[in-house]
């Protein structure tokens, strides 16, 4: 499940509500000079009196500390006075305070409130929030119907992130029929807008040929453009690209920069390849430690295939030494994923009893599993337990595999 994260403290009022006239403006200008003293001096007796933009911005004030000590509850305080008043920049602001929790005790379903509140009044942020909520289950039940329908909304008032989501969503076929034709049209408008998460997903789109025309040179040139702005993902689906020589010239070196550079922001995968680039010396020093390190990044990650190598890096023959414990660890998280490596090198340690207390009917049963993902060295050892075990030990493995194969995760 990908995460969307509120905007930054810094960027959350960039938005102020629209010059609606009255006496705050001068206190507007003089913030503008980022005069706060001055401005403070003009908006408090407004905001006393009851006028809603001065309210508003004295919120504005707290929460940044401009003139004013920080302070999150007295932000809140003149957000609410001024939501109360029907002033949708306060409501989305207030909203937005209370869904996050930040610096005052968080009510997501109050915050969802009066984000719906600013949104129905057309606030294209709290359009893009609301949706946030309804896609995440945040406030109340997730709805992905009602989550695309306000993404759409802000989408349609030029929000790239929303139009991401929609594109996502109905890629997906969530919340509406799956068309990746439509889906490729909004990844293309954020994308063209420079949002770098709509330029790699449309240049996987486009590495795939799926909802448009297969171009590997497009999606290089979509991957780059994300990975320019440091775009993590965008930075290992790049390193893949120019690794493989697909879409532009092989250059192993760019490659192993790029992984390094998404292995250092946390992606799981790049991590992997990295790993392996030290483990076997490809483009990098070869260099078993470094291997191992970010092998267990990933793997602590969840990351199968990080998972099964950095087994196999600490048995030192993928499987054919007698396992340690550590090793015979991480072996069982990638085979409980479905990595058949993994399940192979499990179903050898319980047939030799290597690591583990010899069990030919719980080696029958890993082997099975490697044999049905695709590995073929397990049916020789299959055919020999076969002829170790009685019917009822090879009937019992059998169906446990078949259970274990509907609820497979594939790696």
């Amino acid at each position: 499940m990908r995460i969307l994260a509120f905007a930054p403290a810094g960027a959350l009022f960039l938005i102020l509500a629209c010059d609606s006239g009255g006496g705050w403006k001068k206190g507007q200008a003089a913030y503008d000079r980022r005069d706060f003293g001055t401005a403070i001096a003009l908006w408090t007796p407004l905001a006393q009196k009851g006028e809603a933009e001065a309210q508003f911005r004295l919120g504005v004030a707290h929460y940044q500390g401009e003139g004013v000590p920080k302070s999150r509850a007295e932000a809140a305080r003149w957000f609410r006075l001024a939501a109360d008043q029907g002033l949708a920049a306060a409501q989305y602001h207030l909203g937005l305070l209370l869904s996050r929790g930040d610096g005052l005790a968080a009510d997501p379903a109050e915050g969802m409130q009066w984000l719906r509140k600013a949104a129905v009044q057309g606030h294209e942020e709290a359009q893009y929030r609301l949706a946030v909520c309804y896609d995440l289950g945040e406030g109340g039940p997730q709805d992905r119907t009602e989550a695309l329908k306000w993404y759409r909304m802000a989408a349609a008032r030029g929000n790239t992130e929303a139009q991401n989501y929609v594109a996502e969503l109905t890629l997906r076929g969530e919340g509406t029929a799956r068309n990746p034709g439509e889906a490729a049209k909004w990844f293309r408008k954020a994308a063209d807008r420079g949002l770098a998460r709509a330029q790699w997903n449309l240049g996987w789109m486009t590495a795939q040929g799926i909802g448009v025309a297969k171009d590997p040179v497009q999606a290089v040139k979509w991957y780059r453009l994300a990975a320019e702005q440091g775009d993590p993902v965008a930075q290992g689906l790049l390193a893949g690209m120019l690794d493989r020589g697909e879409g532009a010239a092989k250059d192993a070196a760019a490659a192993a920069k790029l992984y390094a550079a998404a292995a250092d922001q946390g992606v799981a995968s790049a991590q992997c390849v990295l790993g392996w680039m030290c483990e076997h010396g490809e483009s990098v020093p070869k260099d078993a430690a470094e291997a191992g390190k970010w092998y267990r990044k990933a793997a602590d990650q969840g990351d199968a295939q990080a998972q099964y190598l950095l087994g196999a890096l600490g048995d030192g023959a993928e499987g054919r030494r007698k396992p340690a414990a550590e090793a015979l660890k991480w072996y069982r998280l990638a085979a409980d994923q479905g990595q058949r490596q993994a399940q192979y090198a499990l179903g050898f340690a319980y047939a030799n009893g290597d690591g583990v207390v010899k069990d030919l009917a719980e080696a029958y049963y890993w082997h099975l599993l490697a044999k049905a993902g695709g590995c073929e060295q397990s049916t020789e050892i299959l055919a020999w337990l076969e002829g170790e075990l009685a019917p009822a030990q090879i009937a019992q493995a059998q169906q446990r595999a078949a259970e274990a194969w509907k609820q497979r995760k594939v790696t």
